[in-house]
Parts: C-alpha cells; sequence; structure tokens
C-alpha cells in the first residue's frame, strides 16, 4: 500500500519529464545533419547546414527553459503540455532560421544547382 503513495506522484514527475527528454533527439538530429552536411565549419559553407546546426542549437540553449516547461504543465491536472512546448520551440526554431538568413543578407538563397522563378 505505502509503495503506490510514493511511486505515484514520481511517475507522474516521469511522465512529465518525457516531453523535454523527448526534445532532445531532434536537436541531435538537427546539429549531426547540418555537421556531416559541413564538417569543417559551422555551417559557414553551407546555408542548408547553418540552418540546421543553429536550430539544433538553438533547442539546446533553451533545454533549461523547455524542461521548466515541460515539467510545469505535465504535472498540471490536464497535462496538457505538448502544445505549450511546441509552441515555444516553433518560434525558436523560426528566429534562428531568420538570424541566418539575415546574416546572409538575403532570405531568398537559392542552392547549387536551383534556377531562380
Amino acid at each position: 500500500m505505502t509503495t503506490s503513495v510514493f511511486m505515484g506522484p514520481l511517475q507522474k514527475l516521469g511522465r512529465a519529464l518525457m516531453g523535454a527528454v523527448a526534445v532532445m533527439p531532434v536537436a541531435a538530429l538537427l546539429m549531426g545533419i547540418g555537421y556531416w552536411l559541413d564538417p569543417t565549419g559551422w555551417g559557414a559553407n553551407n546555408v542548408v547546414a547553418a540552418v540546421l546546426i543553429s536550430s539544433g542549437a538553438a533547442i539546446l540553449d533553451n533545454l533549461g527553459v523547455i524542461f521548466a516547461i515541460a515539467l510545469a504543465f505535465g504535472l498540471a491536472k490536464d497535462s496538457n503540455g505538448a502544445a505549450a512546448l511546441s509552441g515555444f520551440i516553433g518560434p525558436n526554431v523560426q528566429f534562428v532560421y531568420d538570424e541566418v538568413a539575415r546574416q546572409l543578407g538575403s532570405a531568398n538563397v537559392l542552392l547549387e544547382g536551383e534556377k531562380e522563378i
């Protein structure tokens, strides 16, 4: 009987933290693919690599905030934290894309071999 008294809150805490833990492989994949595309630099030689690396870094840079949001909404009664977590990450990645485009001087950068329409 005492096991369920302790295990119930711990299981709820574990479920709350799973939202933030699920984001970490996405950041690793973004950065891994970015560095695979441009292994010599941080996306300096490839625009796609720069966006991928910066997007993954944005997630990792804000991991503390992501854990805080996931924990707060996961422990809420309705446990509807997935939408809030996605709502935070989406604009953050968009901000990184806009910053990379601003640094490159244009948001309409063509990849090698593409034709302008």
